[in-house]
């Protein structure tokens, strides 16, 4: 009987998960598995491996009479193609949220939300040495990943004005919206300045928006978490 096509949302993913089924894998598998021809599958396993996502693996031996033949070429995933693949971080992060809230209190979630800010500060800090302010924001592209091309920086009247238009906690943020304001300090230590959010994801904007005021200084050095001022401080939205 023959196995049902799987479904997927576009047939790049239908091929990343694929190879993490049957990796490393031929191109001759890969086509069985998705019922595409095997010239098909050679040229979407190129571009994914032009963008990182999968790289060739050693060969296989012939399996032909005797060991003949030349060796099946083979394909497996890159660590940046595992990452690509379908996660479930924001479920199970809203979950263990929840769990420090409800079983030690909501003053131990502002404690954990502390660690989280500062150890974010910290791995980012090392970045900003020796960067006067303007270089600094333009810096905050590695925020994220580096080189992120959702990330807008614009001078403004009074400072800078940066602009998120791919959240990448946006279901744990829309749903814990305490969380998300980890991002406002570890902003405002990376810069040195005083930073509001002003407009938000959760509000239905289509982006987060952050206004770096470069008359008001903040310690680079402080610690902890400080909620917004509009952000509920309950666990939940």
């Amino acid at each position: 009987m023959p196995r049902p096509r799987r479904r997927s949302s576009s047939p790049r993913d239908a091929l990343l998960v694929a190879l993490q089924r049957h990796r490393p894998a031929s191109i001759d598998v890969l086509a069985r598995d998705l019922r595409r021809t095997s010239e098909a599958v050679r040229q979407a396993l190129g571009r994914l491996v032009r963008a990182g996502l999968v790289a060739r693996a050693e060969a296989a031996a012939p399996t032909g009479p005797r060991g003949r033949g030349r060796p099946s070429e083979r394909f497996t995933l890159t660590p940046a193609g595992e990452e690509s693949l379908p996660k479930s971080y924001a479920e199970m992060t809203v979950v263990l949220v929840d769990a420090v809230a409800s079983e030690l209190g909501p003053e131990a979630l502002v404690r954990v939300l502390g660690r989280v800010t500062d150890a974010r500060a910290a791995a980012l800090l090392p970045r900003m040495s020796g960067l006067d302010l303007a270089e600094r924001v333009e810096a905050l592209r590695a925020v994220y990943r580096d080189g992120d091309p959702f990330i807008d920086v614009a001078r403004v009247d009074g400072g800078w004005r940066i602009t998120e238009r791919n959240c990448p906690f946006l279901r744990l943020a829309t749903s814990r919206p305490l969380v998300c304001s980890t991002t406002v300090g570890v902003l405002a230590r990376l810069l040195g300045r005083r930073v509001v959010r002003e407009r938000r994801f959760q509000s239905g904007d289509g982006c987060c928006v952050f206004f770096v005021d470069e008359s008001e200084k903040a310690d680079e050095k402080a610690h902890g978490f400080q909620s917004e001022p509009d952000v509920n401080s309950a666990t939940t939205s």
